[in-house]
C-alpha cells in the first residue's frame, strides 16, 4: 500500500471486534510512526500503549466513572467553535444517523462511552512545560501512527474520548505527573457487523484551498 493508498482508504473504525493484536504488530506500527519529522528534531512526544488487557481494565474504569460524571481534559479546547466548523459537525452527526441505519445520538455516544471497543490504544502525553508547537508535532505522530496501522491491516479511530478520564488512564498506564495527556487512538480490527464501520465522513475539497502561481 503506498502513502495515497492509505491515505485515501483509512477512516475512522467506530466499532472494533474483540480481537486481540499482537504486541509484535503493535511494535510495527509504533516503530513506523516514530520516524515522524519534529521542530529541531525535539520528537515531543510521550508514547504509551494500552494491550488488550489494559485497553479492557481502562473501558470498565472510564465507564464506572462516567455513571458518576468525573470526567474531563488536561488540554484545553476552544470556548466556542467558528460557525463554519459547527455546521461541518452537524453535518457530520445528520450523515452518521442516515448511513447507519438511523442509529439515534445516544447509540453514537454510548459507542464514545466505551470507547469503541478498541482492543488496544495509543496515548500520547507531552512534557508540562511544552506549547501548541509540540502539540504540532504531536499530530504529525498520530496521522504516522493511522498511516502505519493501514500498512498492517488495522483500522484506528483518533478520538477525545480516550483521554478524557485522565486519572484512569495515568493509573494503567503510569503516566508521569509532569506530563501533560494530549490524545488518544483506538487500533484494531473493526466490526463489520455495525453499520456505523461504513459511514465516511466529507473531507474539504481542493475549491477551498488557496493556490497562487
Amino acid at each position: 500500500m503506498n502513502v495515497i493508498e492509505a491515505l485515501e482508504n483509512r477512516h475512522s473504525c467506530r466499532d472494533f471486534a474483540d480481537r486481540e493484536i499482537p504486541r509484535a504488530l503493535l511494535e510495527k506500527v509504533v516503530a513506523g510512526a516514530l520516524r515522524t519529522p519534529s521542530w529541531q528534531n525535539s520528537q515531543p512526544w510521550d508514547v504509551y500503549v494500552a494491550g488488550y488487557r489494559a485497553s479492557k481494565r481502562i473501558i470498565a474504569a472510564v465507564n464506572g466513572m462516567d455513571a458518576k460524571g468525573h470526567a474531563g481534559l488536561e488540554l484545553g479546547v476552544p470556548g466556542q467553535w467558528p460557525e463554519a466548523i459547527q455546521a461541518r459537525t452537524r453535518k457530520f452527526m445528520s450523515d452518521v444517523q442516515h448511513c447507519c441505519e438511523n442509529q439515534d445520538g445516544k447509540q453514537f455516544a454510548r459507542l464514545n462511552q466505551e470507547l469503541f471497543h478498541a482492543p488496544a490504544m495509543i496515548i500520547v502525553a507531552m512534557d508540562e512545560s511544552l506549547g501548541v508547537w509540540s502539540v504540532f508535532d504531536i499530530g504529525a505522530f498520530c496521522q504516522s501512527v493511522m498511516l502505519a496501522a493501514q500498512e498492517y491491516g488495522l483500522q484506528t479511530v483518533p478520538a477525545v474520548s480516550y483521554v478524557h478520564h485522565p486519572d484512569v488512564i495515568r493509573r494503567e498506564l503510569a503516566v508521569p505527573s509532569d506530563q501533560t495527556i494530549i490524545f488518544g487512538i483506538g487500533i484494531g480490527y473493526e466490526n463489520p457487523a455495525n453499520p456505523v464501520n461504513r459511514f465516511r465522513s466529507e473531507r474539504k475539497g481542493l475549491d477551498e484551498v488557496v493556490f497562487r502561481d
